[in-house]
């Protein structure tokens, strides 16, 4: 089963309710997720006044603003008449569009939008007239939805963005290929980044929903500012509100069904080590189930890019804790399962060496034996300058990153001595690469441990002359 197949459903669910739990994670077994639902209590009451509000339709009219036809058709939906059956219902939601393309007020596109999303509700059929509206640009509803996420007015811009998440989850190939996330993309990460947490609620729920359409993980993945804001809020939600980073999970999640996201996304983001943090520490079921349903996608799609990771973050570890605790979610432990047989299985065919490549590989260096076994740099130092000296350029990479964290940067610093004191082309190697300037600058770290392992290395690369 294809992995769009398998996240073909969406998830918006409270942390609390057992009967929310997605059924299954493998990429290749069915998986059942409820259908987009948006929820956030304050957005509910704004929505609530604004469906009551009553709305002075003949000023309008009497502007010559709308017409006498669209004055009667107001009226009757104000008087609760109007949405007697779906086919009265794709009228008014001509007229609804209609409006949205004339009229600027506020409150009027307020109501407006509230009546176009409680049409949809009432009758889902709609969903399908919109589709097929969508298909032909002149009639598309999407340029009328998209010039209210302009307005400066975040109930109206969020309705908008709602109503359009709802109508690119109807099934329709067609409508996603033609439509532009481009410009819904950069309004959604100025959202979650707002200051009114109320709003990043409601963005944070409909990224959910616009992740399970297929294409636009990938429009997702390649906006490195969207992604950062995403990983950015994760980290900040770590130790706050559960149900928050529930919903950030899964955005994860529904990503890692993508093939290119699922081989790079932890070389990028370290999402692997931020998860397996994240699952030792939660209490709610549905953390430790949505963060062993991403290990278990990442594993299944792109082993070879992702056990590297699992290896140095010790996730096999984390299964063994997590297989001696009592969970009411069956999934979980099929989860663990499977997650400690494959990890089990391809880590015992792992050398020392394999090890260390696999740790260098990941980028998430700690002290493990091998950095201070000097048999084990007798035996493997040359293997760095292999194939154009990819390992080594990795272990180099390591101290470009910024805001690194002082182990890794201790580590990289003490093997590249070791391979400049073992190597006998090292030396040589380690300047040419740029990786000596890169050490010298350690030497004036805050760290301690950073300080002294950069300073022993350039000891080591100072104490004899170049080998030619």
């Amino acid at each position: 089963m294809s992995a769009d197949v398998a996240a073909a459903g969406l998830a918006q669910l409270d942390i609390n309710d057992p009967s929310g739990t997605v059924t299954s994670s493998a990429v290749d077994q069915p998986i059942t997720i409820p259908s987009l639902l948006i929820t956030n209590s304050y957005f509910d009451e704004v929505t609530e006044n604004i469906r009551e509000r009553p709305m002075p339709w003949e000023g309008y009219q009497r502007a010559s603003l709308i017409t006498e036809n669209e004055l009667l058709m107001l009226r009757n939906y104000s008087a609760k008449t109007g949405l007697k059956d779906k086919e009265l219902a794709h009228k008014y939601i001509d007229l609804f569009l209609g409006l949205m393309g004339k009229l600027s007020r506020m409150d009027a596109l307020q109501y407006i939008l509230v009546a176009f999303d409680d049409a949809i509700h009432k009758y889902p059929e709609t969903l399908d007239y919109l589709v097929h509206l969508a298909r032909q640009p002149e009639t598309s509803p999407f340029a009328a939805l998209k010039r209210c996420l302009g307005k400066e007015d975040d109930y109206l811009n969020l309705k908008a963005a709602m109503i359009i998440t709802e109508v690119l989850n109807r099934e329709d190939s067609r409508t996603v290929e033609q439509f532009d996330f481009s410009d819904i993309l950069l309004w959604l990460t100025r959202q979650l980044q707002s200051e009114n947490p109320n709003v990043v609620d409601v963005g944070v729920q409909i990224l959910q929903g616009l992740l399970k359409v297929e294409r636009f993980r990938g429009v997702l993945y390649n906006h490195v500012q969207a992604m950062n804001t995403l990983t950015g809020l994760i980290h900040a939600n770590r130790s706050g509100n559960p149900q928050m980073l529930y919903q950030l999970l899964f955005c994860i999640w529904l990503l890692s069904f993508d093939g290119e996201a699922s081989a790079t996304m932890d070389k990028r983001y370290g999402v692997i080590a931020q998860a397996v943090a994240i699952a030792k520490a939660a209490t709610k079921e549905k953390l430790a189930r949505i963060i062993l349903a991403t290990l278990r996608n990442l594993l299944t799609l792109a082993p070879e890019e992702n056990q590297p990771s699992m290896l140095v973050n010790k996730v096999l570890n984390l299964c063994d804790n997590l297989a001696s605790r009592k969970w009411t979610d069956a999934d979980i432990p099929d989860d663990v399962t499977f997650l400690r047989d494959e990890l089990t299985e391809r880590f015992q065919k792992l050398t020392t060496w394999d090890e260390y490549v696999s740790e260098v590989e990941s980028g998430h260096l700690s002290w493990t034996p091998s950095h201070n076994s000097d048999a084990f740099w007798k035996l493997h130092a040359a293997k760095l300058a292999d194939e154009n000296a990819h390992l080594f350029h990795a272990l180099v990479a390591c101290l470009a990153q910024p805001d690194q964290d002082p182990t890794v940067l201790a580590v990289a610093a003490h093997d590249i001595g070791q391979f400049a004191k073992y190597y006998s082309q090292g030396k040589k190697l380690v300047q040419e690469s740029g990786a000596k300037a890169k050490v010298m600058e350690l030497m004036t770290h805050p760290n301690p441990d950073v300080k002294y392992q950069a300073l022993v290395a350039v000891q080591i690369l100072m104490s004899h002359a170049w080998e030619q």
